[in-house]
C-alpha cells in the first residue's frame, strides 16, 4: 500500500510541474482551450470503459458517430409543407404595404415548395430514430455525464436505483397529491401584492399559465467510485420559474452583489494564481461539499438577503416585496421522478 501511495505522490508532483510549465507558457484563453480538451478526452476515456463494463449494447459505426456528436446535435431536417405555408403567411403579412415584392416572393416560394419538401432526410436522422428504438427495446437510458459533454448509456434499472438511493438517503417528503395549482395561485398572489416592484402588466408575463411539476433527473459522476448521480431539477415548467428569473435580475441590480471569494472559470484561476508566489512544497487543495444548495437553510438565506438589501439602501417597501416574492419561490421546492412527487423540507 505504501508503494502505491509513493507512486501516486510522484505522479501528482510530476503533474504539478507540468501544469506550472504549461500555465507559464500559455495565454489564459489558450490554457482554457487546452484544459477543456484534456478534460473532454479524460471524460471520453472513462465513458468508453464505463459503457463496456455496464451495458451489453452493441452499436454499429454510424450509431457511435451520432452519439459522439452529443445531445445538442440536431440532424438537418427538411421543412414540412405546413411549416412552409406558415412562413408564406408570415412573409405576406410582413410585406402587406409592398404589393410588388409580396407577389414576387409568393411566386418564388410556390416554385420552391415542391423541391424543398422532396429533399430526403439525412442519414443521421434515420440513425437516431433506429438507435432510440434500440435503446427503448433493451431498457437503456441515455443521459449526459456530469463532467464533459459525453453521453452515458445506463441500464434503466441501474439508473432508477441510483436516483432512488439519492432520494432515500437525502430525505425528501413524498407528496400525496399535486400542489401545482395551489402554487400557481400563490405565485399570482405574490406578484399582485408586490406592487412596488411589479406592474399590472407583469402579472400575466410572470405567471406560468400551464405549469407542471418540475422533472428531476440524474447525471452520472463517472469520475467517482460507484458512479453516483448528480441530481438536476428542470424547473422551467414550474409555477414560480418566471418569477424566480425576474427576481434574480432585480436583486442583482439593486444590491450590485459580487462574491469576494470565488472564481468564474479556469482562466480566472490561472490569472489569480499568477499573482501568488508558489513554492514546490505548496499544494493546491480542493474541497467538495456534498449537496451544497440543498443544505442551505431557507430562513437564514432570506435573512442574509434582507441584510444585504438593507446595506444596499433598498427602499423599505421594495425590500418587503422582494422578501415576500423570494419566500414564495423558495417555498415551492418540489419535483417529480418516475411519477412520484417529492418536496424538499429545507434548503
Amino acid at each position: 500500500m505504501r508503494k502505491w501511495y509513493r507512486v501516486r505522490d510522484n505522479v501528482c508532483t510530476h503533474l504539478k510541474v507540468v501544469h506550472m510549465a504549461i500555465t507559464s507558457k500559455l495565454q489564459p484563453c489558450e490554457f482554457d482551450v487546452f484544459d477543456r480538451e484534456v478534460r473532454q478526452g479524460v471524460s471520453d476515456l472513462i465513458h468508453d470503459v464505463f459503457l463496456r463494463q455496464n451495458t451489453k449494447l452493441s452499436m454499429i459505426r454510424k450509431e457511435q458517430k451520432v452519439l459522439d456528436k452529443g445531445f445538442k446535435y440536431a440532424p438537418p431536417h427538411p421543412p414540412s409543407e405546413k411549416q412552409l405555408d406558415v412562413m408564406k403567411v408570415d412573409i405576406e403579412y410582413a410585406l402587406t404595404k409592398d404589393t410588388t415584392a409580396k407577389y414576387i416572393v409568393a411566386n418564388a416560394l410556390k416554385n420552391e415548395t415542391k423541391f424543398v419538401c422532396n429533399i430526403p432526410q439525412s442519414i443521421d436522422f434515420h440513425t437516431m430514430k433506429s438507435l432510440k428504438l434500440k435503446l427503448q427495446h433493451q431498457g437503456i437510458v441515455a443521459t449526459k455525464s456530469d463532467k464533459g459533454n459525453s453521453i452515458v448509456l445506463l441500464n434503466k434499472c441501474d439508473y432508477v436505483d441510483k436516483v432512488n438511493d439519492f432520494l432515500n438517503t437525502t430525505g425528501f417528503q413524498i407528496l400525496p397529491k399535486d400542489p401545482t395549482k395551489l402554487f400557481k395561485e400563490d405565485v399570482k398572489y405574490a406578484i399582485i401584492s408586490c406592487k412596488s416592484i411589479f406592474s399590472e402588466f407583469e402579472v400575466k408575463l410572470l405567471t406560468n399559465m400551464n405549469p407542471v411539476p418540475p422533472r428531476m433527473y440524474g447525471l452520472p459522476k463517472l469520475h467517482k467510485q460507484d458512479v453516483p448521480i448528480r441530481p438536476v431539477v428542470s424547473s422551467f415548467t414550474a409555477p414560480s420559474y418566471k418569477l424566480a428569473s425576474k427576481l434574480d435580475v432585480l436583486i442583482k441590480s439593486k444590491t450590485k452583489f459580487k462574491p469576494k471569494h470565488g472564481i468564474s472559470n479556469s482562466v480566472d484561476l490561472v490569472i489569480t494564481l499568477k499573482g501568488i508566489s508558489v513554492s514546490h512544497s505548496d499544494k493546491l487543495v480542493s474541497f467538495d461539499v456534498s449537496s451544497l444548495f440543498s443544505n442551505i437553510p431557507v430562513i437564514e438565506c432570506i435573512d442574509i438577503l434582507t441584510e444585504l438589501m438593507q446595506k444596499s439602501n433598498v427602499n423599505p417597501e421594495e425590500l418587503n416585496d422582494l422578501r415576500l416574492a423570494t419566500q414564495t419561490c423558495l417555498a415551492q421546492n418540489y419535483f417529480q421522478f418516475q411519477g412520484t412527487l417529492y418536496k424538499q423540507l429545507d434548503g
